[in-house]
């Protein structure tokens, strides 16, 4: 039988300690790696809400830079419940130009596949062939979204005006709630 020497003791107990030094630098190594992917993680989750917060800043800018713009806007979106601010636009116009208009009749039609809601609106219109044309121009041309589609006028004499133009102009408007 071998002898054990204390050398063979020394280098045995080496042995032990660098492999436990080895074993312990590896669980180390392991912990470092876990611990360096949840700051990766961390990283990209500041990253995003970094830019979704700078991305609410920008709409928040852009909300406050754009109200009286999109006041205005509102402002010639048709009500549904209050459609004196087009009429009165429309007769505006009409008195300017020296046409007679009377609203006939307005009423309430959904279309399109999403049933959005327009008015429909019948005016009657008495002025010259100048005056009249002009006008429908300018209906359609008025900053709301609207289109006429129909228009119907005979050339008649009336007294006080002599020859003028007299009929129907019939449009839609589209309205909000």
């Amino acid at each position: 039988m071998k002898r054990i020497t204390h050398t063979h003791k020394i280098a045995v107990a080496a042995l032990l300690l660098f492999v436990g030094a080895c074993a312990l630098y590896y669980l180390m190594l392991q912990r470092i790696h876990a611990i360096a992917l949840e700051l990766d993680d961390a990283i990209v989750a500041r990253n995003e809400a970094y830019h979704l917060s700078q991305n609410l800043d920008q709409m928040q800018s852009l909300v406050e830079r754009t109200a009286t713009n999109r006041d205005t806007l509102a402002a010639y979106r048709l009500s549904i419940k209050d459609p004196t601010a087009f009429l009165q636009l429309a007769e505006d116009v009409a008195l300017e130009l020296g046409v007679v208009l009377d609203v006939e009749s307005l009423a309430l039609e959904s279309y399109g596949e999403d049933d959005a809601q327009r008015v429909r609106a019948v005016f009657e219109v008495l002025g010259s062939w100048e005056q009249v044309f002009y006008l429908m121009r300018l209906l359609e041309r008025i900053p709301y979204a609207a289109a006429i589609d129909h228009v119907a006028l005979k050339e008649t004499e009336d007294l006080e005006l002599g020859v003028v133009w007299k009929g129907q102009v019939r449009m839609w408007v589209v309205a909000d709630e």
